[in-house]
C-alpha cells in the first residue's frame, strides 16, 4: 500500500523556526518530525512512500535522498489539492494520504480494511467529540460536513489521515493550485462519497507552537 505524504506547507505559525526548513523537518531529539511519522508505517510493513513537497523541499530530499519518491509543487505552491493532482502520474489506485505535520499511530491496515468495506471513494479519520476545534460532522459512517470556519453542529475532528481512491482526482478543478479540504471534500460529500473512520487515538499535529510543545510533553 502507497503512502502518500503532504509536506509542502509554509509553516507560517511557526515562523522563525520554519525560516530555512519546512516544518515537516523540524527536529526533535536529533530527528526531523516527518521520520517520526515514516516510522509509524514501516513500522506496520508500510515502505512505499511519496512525498509531495513545496516550500523548501529541498531539506527534505537532501535527509532522505533516494529512499523517497518525490513530487514538487514547482515555483509556486499548489496547495492539498493542487500537490496531490501534481503527483497523480505516481499514485497508485488506491493510497493513504496524510498531512505530514501530524503524528498518529494507529492501525492502518485497519483503516485499510474498512475504506474497502465501505465501497466508497474516500475515508476521512476522525477523533471524536472533542471540547473545541472539532470540525467534522460524522452520521452513520458518513462525513456530512467539513467546515473549518465556523464549525457548529459537529461532534467530531479531522486528524489529517485519509484514505482514498485515485478516482478523486477526477473531481478536481481545472486549475493547478487548490485546496483537498474546500475543493474537493465538499464534492465528496454532496455525493455522499466520503465515509469516516473513527479512531480514539491520540493524535498531535504540529501547526502552532503550543502544540510543538505538546508533542514535546508527551514523548519526551
Amino acid at each position: 500500500m502507497q503512502v502518500v505524504i503532504l509536506c509542502g506547507g509554509l509553516g507560517t505559525r511557526l515562523k522563525p523556526i520554519t525560516n530555512k526548513i519546512p516544518k515537516v523537518m523540524i527536529r526533535f531529539w536529533g530527528k526531523p518530525f516527518l521520520e517520526y511519522v515514516r516510522r509509524i508505517f514501516s513500522a506496520q510493513g508500510f515502505h512505499n512512500f511519496v512525498l509531495c513537497v513545496g516550500y523548501k523541499g529541498e531539506e527534505i530530499e537532501k535527509y532522505y535522498g533516494d529512499n523517497m519518491v518525490y513530487s514538487y509543487d514547482g515555483e509556486k505552491l499548489l496547495g492539498t489539492g493542487g500537490a496531490l493532482k501534481k503527483a497523480e502520474p505516481l499514485l497508485e489506485d488506491e493510497f493513504i494520504l496524510v498531512n505530514g505535520d501530524t503524528y498518529l499511530n494507529m492501525d492502518y491496515h485497519d483503516l485499510i480494511s474498512k475504506f474497502r468495506e465501505s465501497g466508497k471513494l474516500a475515508m476521512m479519520v476522525v477523533y471524536p467529540k472533542r471540547k473545541k476545534r472539532n470540525d467534522v460532522l460524522v452520521k452513520d459512517g458518513l462525513v456530512l460536513r467539513y467546515d473549518k470556519i465556523i464549525r457548529k453542529n459537529v461532534n467530531a475532528v479531522w486528524v489529517g489521515v485519509m484514505m482514498m481512491k485515485k478516482a478523486v482526482l477526477k473531481l478536481a478543478p481545472k486549475k493547478k493550485a487548490f485546496s483537498l479540504e474546500f475543493e474537493i471534500f465538499p464534492k465528496l460529500i454532496k455525493k455522499k462519497e466520503l465515509a469516516a473512520y473513527i479512531v480514539k487515538n491520540k493524535f498531535y499535529p504540529i501547526g502552532r507552537k503550543e502544540q510543538i510543545r505538546e508533542f514535546i510533553k508527551a514523548f519526551q
